[in-house]
């Protein structure tokens, strides 16, 4: 089953959706500079142009004082270059509230420009409308803020997608509202494997149902004619033999559970170790002794736990030279005399690694079920070599509130 997935950095980093605000805002901020580099351009350009024009204006007052001009065409020519002439008394007011730029012989405040004449101060008002991108500006950022959220609308079905397949305990189709053909597609695609995935889970649960029962049926047909019998210790042994192969087909259901990926909830009970260790042994049909160090309660589903221990005792038993438990609490460790592993750990946790199993080692899947069981009741699986020993252990992290006392358990070995 999918689940709920935390919040995770890595995620965030490398999501479509964080990618994209994150390109938006390098996009908004490149175009935003570029503006503002061409606005401070602009502006430097027509401070310049109306230094320009008041020297030309100052040129033609000075030919006006040396009457090389009259009066109307000192007024034409200040008129084409756009100015005004203005009191040079204002020029002190203008000071007060801003500071001047100067730009060779020509102060500037806004729309104004000083000239120190060597005859008079000159004064002129720019009657020259100033140009602005700001007009650009808001046109080009309103279309980008219009196309990022249109953009971001058409992938929100990526999100529900998402969420469709995390929360629904089952394969399921998933729908989503008209968006990208491509997204379209992708998710026909997704609903085809998962229509497929169902069909083939279906074929898989039918079989194992049938093989489960197919099974048991001559089983009980064994006991019914084992409990005719007369001799009390033929009927005995057969009735033993029987409960455990019920044992082995109970145990092949928990596994099947594991592989699957099912959410499995384990019915947690106060266990102590030692009772795991001897259940796990009496599964495995085996005889390997249980050194006790601290025995302790722990929080499990002996279900399962049983299991786990019946998986690493199999392997000892199967390809180690010697083999032991060793409790204490709150770890259980199955030691296994024998090489050490030839490859790291964590390789070996996969399932069905049919290149390890090709080696002989037989650690591939069994360890698998161990890890997962481990998971299951939040304990810790590991490995080390301590001399010709193979140590792996479960280091288990949930405890009862209450200690509970429960019967001692003994071991039978058949």
């Amino acid at each position: 089953m999918f689940v709920n997935r935390k919040w995770d950095p890595i995620c965030f980093r490398h999501s479509l959706f964080q990618s994209l605000l994150l390109f938006f805002f390098l996009l908004m901020a490149v175009v935003n500079g570029s503006f503002y580099l061409l606005e401070k351009k602009e502006r430097t350009r027509q401070k310049e142009d109306l230094r320009w024009r008041v020297e030309k204006g100052s040129q033609l007052y000075r030919s006006y004082l040396l009457l090389e001009i009259s009066k109307r065409e000192l007024q034409k020519g200040l008129k084409e270059l756009q100015l005004r002439m203005v009191s040079a008394k204002k020029w002190e007011e203008l000071k007060k509230d801003a500071t001047p730029i100067k730009i060779g012989k020509v102060e500037i405040i806004d729309k104004y420009g000083y000239y120190p004449s060597p005859f008079t101060p000159l004064l002129f008002e720019d009657l020259k409308e100033s140009t602005s991108n700001l007009p650009y500006y808001l046109v080009v950022n309103l279309m980008l803020l219009f196309y990022f959220f249109w953009l971001y609308r058409k992938l929100q079905p990526l999100k529900e997608i998402a969420r469709q397949i995390r929360l629904v305990p089952a394969p399921t189709p998933v729908e989503i509202p008209p968006t990208f053909c491509e997204l379209e597609g992708i998710v026909q695609q997704l609903n085809l494997q998962t229509s497929q995935l169902e069909a083939l889970n279906s074929s898989r649960r039918f079989l194992l149902r049938t093989l489960f029962h197919e099974l048991l049926t001559p089983l009980t047909k064994i006991k019914l004619t084992a409990s005719l019998l007369d001799n009390p210790k033929q009927r005995e042994r057969i009735e033993r033999s029987v409960a455990r192969i019920e044992k082995v087909i109970k145990e092949l259901k928990s596994v099947e559970f594991l592989l699957s990926r099912q959410q499995l909830t384990p019915n947690l009970l106060p266990l102590t170790l030692e009772e795991v260790a001897i259940r796990g042994v009496e599964l495995a049909l085996g005889k390997v002794p249980i050194e006790t160090i601290k025995n302790g309660e722990i929080l499990g589903d002996i279900t399962y736990l049983e299991i786990g221990v019946k998986n690493l005792v199999d392997n000892c038993l199967k390809y180690g030279k010697g083999c032991k438990i060793i409790i204490s609490h709150p770890r259980l460790e199955v030691r296994s005399r024998g090489k050490p592993l030839a490859r790291p750990f964590e390789e070996y946790l996969r399932p069905f690694n049919h290149k390890y199993e090709g080696e002989g080692n037989g650690l591939g899947l069994g360890l698998y079920i161990v890890s997962q069981i481990a998971k299951l009741h939040q304990a810790v699986f590991t490995y080390h070599r301590q001399g010709e020993w193979n140590i792996f252990s479960l280091t288990f992290t949930q405890f009862p509130s209450t200690p509970s006392t429960p019967l001692p358990l003994q071991p039978t070995f058949k």
